[in-house]
């Protein structure tokens, strides 16, 4: 009766191994696998959120008849040097204007001056200081051989922030958020798994 008992209890406990080994492991694989990704996808995003390209600069355009202008400036504080780049092209066919002459002034302060400096084609670098942190208008006198033109670039926020530090901090915020979840997740699985092994152990001695 004895070896009987022995044999049925070790028929059942080669049973629970082989539904640990085809069910419990896999699905905590798959879980270690989901974990994995959705910290991986993370990262990436915060990679790619801390990436400066179109974040670490104000942009204004102006368009007219002849020329069409982008100007991209870094946000800068009233007394300090505010460095401007302005790209100048043909609003017709989009090819960049090269050799222009460009002078620039400013209506809110007649006395302030502008180094322009070409630095590619169609590139134009352009330091200035603003005296206060308000909204400027500069007006861009453009002369190319035969064609010239006047245009007027508005909305330069001197002493404006980027709001991009709040969204990093945010969405940082969420990654640790999530990670913490997925941490938590994987612990309350280990313990169920130990539970369920604990429990499988003592059936077999029982029987």
């Amino acid at each position: 009766m004895n070896n009987l008992n022995q044999k049925n209890g070790n028929k059942k406990w080669a049973n629970y191994k082989l539904c640990f080994h085809r069910c419990i492991l896999p699905m905590a694989y798959c879980f270690l696998l989901i974990t994995n990704s959705y910290a991986h996808e993370g990262h990436d995003e915060a990679k790619k959120e801390k990436s400066p390209t179109g974040k670490n600069y104000f942009t204004v355009h102006s368009v007219s008849d002849m020329f069409e202008m982008v100007l991209r400036y870094t946000p800068g504080e009233a007394g300090h040097k505010t460095e401007m780049t302005l790209f100048v092209s043909d609003f017709e066919t989009n090819q960049a204007i090269d050799s222009a002459k460009i002078e620039i002034t400013c209506p809110e302060d007649a006395q302030l001056k502008f180094v322009i400096e070409q630095t590619d084609k169609g590139t134009y670098k352009i330091g200035g200081t603003f005296p206060e942190n308000k909204s400027y208008t500069l007006i861009a006198n453009i002369s190319v051989g035969d064609n010239a033109d006047l245009m007027t670039i508005e909305g330069i926020e001197v002493g404006k922030k980027l709001q991009v530090a709040e969204k990093e901090h945010a969405e940082t915020s969420f990654f640790n958020w999530q990670t913490i979840g997925a941490f938590s997740g994987g612990i309350i699985f280990s313990v169920l798994l130990l539970y369920i092994i604990v429990r499988m152990k003592k059936v077999t001695v029982t029987h």
